[in-house]
């Protein structure tokens, strides 16, 4: 597996994820500085926590990524963590 982390500005975050998810990778988005909500309005967490982001999907212009957590998962906007990120670790196995 490789990683990578570091901030991501606004500009980045979508076509960072587009291409990982593309190419076969997935990546953990870390949350901080709870309450997090994302861009659907889901309470992620109340503290800090990481989400896999393990899959993407383009129907009709919809962009969307297949998010886990220990609540379980779920498909959502490729934007739903566009807002607070600050690391992401992007991670192709080998």
């Amino acid at each position: 597996m490789t990683a990578e982390y570091g901030g991501m500005g606004v500009s980045q975050y979508s076509d960072t994820l587009r291409n990982q998810l593309q190419s076969g990778g997935y990546a953990m988005v870390w949350l901080s500085n709870g309450p997090y909500y994302g861009a659907s309005g889901t309470k992620w967490t109340g503290e800090i926590h990481w989400v896999a982001v393990l899959d993407y999907k383009n129907e009709g212009g919809n962009e969307q990524i297949l998010i886990a957590d220990w609540r379980g998962a779920g498909w959502y906007g490729i934007g739903e963590f566009k807002h607070g990120i600050s690391k992401i670790a992007l991670i192709n196995e080998m």
